[in-house]
């Protein structure tokens, strides 16, 4: 019987594909369906904040395919599954907001991918975050970003 080679990036791409299944999880479970689109997005950000401080492993396993996932082609895939994800979930919310403001928003795409790298990179910090109080303010300056966004993306 051949000695089978277990590749750390497979490793890798398995681990983020699981956290980030389980981080979906959990984000969903503190998501009110029925708060308007705004609040909604505002309880996700959150949620997504607080996945992260809750649950370092995880949170490590996900921000290494982002770090490394643009630039190792065997974990490029991975990287766009998650990825892809995210901002359709953005998308989804920023269209709903607009849709109950009643105003136009062009590109919405762009927005959400835009929501999502800055999401990310405020969690980058928050991996280095040891106190509640810093927790709270990077999660206050991730939510106030994200309005002023919208409100100018918002016609």
């Amino acid at each position: 019987m051949a000695k089978q080679e277990i590749k750390p990036h497979t490793m890798l791409a398995g681990a983020s594909l699981w956290a980030a299944q389980k981080g979906r999880t959990f984000i969903d479970e503190q998501v009110d369906p029925k708060a308007h689109a705004i609040e909604r997005l505002n309880q996700y950000l959150s949620a997504n904040f607080q996945f992260f401080r809750k649950n370092p492993s995880e949170a490590f396993a996900i921000s290494a395919i982002y770090f490394f996932g643009q630039s190792d082609a065997s974990l490029q895939a991975t990287y766009k599954q998650i990825q892809t994800l995210n901002v359709e979930r953005f998308e989804a919310n920023l269209l709903q907001i607009s849709y109950e403001k009643g105003k136009t928003l062009n590109n919405s795409l762009p927005l959400a991918e835009t929501i999502q790298s800055i999401m990310i990179g405020e969690i980058f910090k928050l991996i280095n975050t040891s106190t509640q109080k810093q927790f709270k303010e990077r999660e206050a300056n991730l939510l106030l970003q994200i309005k002023y966004l919208i409100e100018s993306a918002l016609r």
